[in-house]
Formats: structure tokens, sequence, C-alpha cells
């Protein structure tokens, strides 16, 4: 009887011990799960985000692709002038040097034309200074008396895009391009003032000077 009491006994302290270590296995995996949640929170949490986002996400890189995808088109709207040819070696793209001779000659080529509008233009508005009223004075401001500035690379690689033949072009092609369009280049603005100017005459000897 006591044999069986005494291995009932241990078959209970074995069962509480196992009971015990099941909690104890139990509570160290919950506490396992939380640091490993803890840890991991900010991660998930911008993954989470970034997936809920991910259509904003795709449309901003997009932005930046484009954005980094244009100095590659500006080249390749801009052979016809600045290489030269495309089915003809002319060593253009093995040169800086001829690359920047192409350039040089396309934008005197533009600056030319331009130059020809704005004189045109001068010459209109003398014309219409000398038909004033004798005594008029006129003031001329023109800010492109000295030199005309102008974005050259621009309008080079708006001419080529705009060109579905190739053949087109060249800097003869340009140059009438820009003529047929002058009218809308330069233009000028009238404003008139009018100004009392006092005088004063030279009196006789003993009278008092009048204005």
């Amino acid at each position: 009887m006591a044999e069986q009491s005494s291995g009932l006994g241990e078959a209970v302290d074995v069962g509480t011990s196992a009971a015990s270590h099941l909690h104890a296995m139990k509570t160290a995996a919950h506490l396992s799960k939380t640091v490993a949640g803890a840890a991991a929170g900010p991660f998930t949490a911008a993954i989470s985000a970034a997936i809920a986002n991910r259509h904003t996400l795709l449309k901003a890189g997009a932005v930046i692709l484009g954005f980094l995808l244009l100095p590659v088109l500006f080249i390749l709207m801009l052979p016809g002038l600045i290489f030269g040819s495309l089915t003809e070696n002319t060593g253009a793209l093995n040169s800086n040097a001829l690359i920047n001779e192409n350039i040089q000659n396309a934008r005197q080529a533009i600056v030319e034309v331009l130059e020809e509008s704005h004189a045109d233009l001068l010459e209109e508005i003398n014309t219409a200074i000398a038909a004033l009223p004798e005594g008029s004075t006129v003031q001329i401001v023109d800010p492109y008396e000295t030199t005309i500035a102008v974005n050259a690379h621009l309008l080079i690689s708006q001419f080529c895009a705009s060109q579905d033949d190739y053949e087109n072009i060249n800097i003869d092609k340009l140059q009438s391009l820009i003529r047929e369009n002058k009218d809308g280049l330069f233009s000028y603005d009238v404003a008139e003032e009018t100004v009392s100017v006092e005088v004063e005459t030279e009196a006789a000897e003993g009278e008092t000077p009048q204005t």
C-alpha cells in the first residue's frame, strides 16, 4: 500500500512538474512573440505603409525616372545639327571639339535670323518716330540693343523634334522656319507722356525776366 502511495505521489509530482514546464514554455513563447513584434514593429509598419501607398510610390518613381531620362531625350533630339549625320561617320560622336563647333554654327545661324528680325522692327519703329509732330522727344528702350541672348540648345532640340524627315534637319531649314515666324519674335509698346517745360526768356535791361 505504501508502495502504491509512493508511486501515485511520484506520478502527481511528475504531472505537476510537466504542467509547470508547459506553462513556462507557453509564457516564454508569448514573451518571444511580443519581443519579436516589438522589434519588427517599425519595419512592419513601414512595409505596410509602402504596400498601402504603392500606387503613389509608383507614380513618384515614374516622375523621378522621367527626370533622369531628360538628358537622354535631349541628346536624342539633337542629332541632325549636333552630330552631323546618323548614317555617316562625321567624327562628331567621338570629338567634343566637332560637337561644340556644330553647336556654335547652329547658334550663330539662329542669332543671324534674330538680328535680322530685330533690325526690321527697329526700322519700323524709326519710321513711326519720323511721323511724329515736330518737337516730339522720343526714347527707345531696347534690351537687345547690344546683344541678343538665346537658348540655342532648346531651339535646336525643339526644331529637331518637330521634323518628321531627317533630311529636313539642317541649318538652312532652321533659319527658314524662324523667318517664317519672325512676327512673333519681337514686339514693342508705345507710351505717350505730355510734359510741361518752363522756358525762361531773356528780359530787356531794366525788365523782370518772364517764364
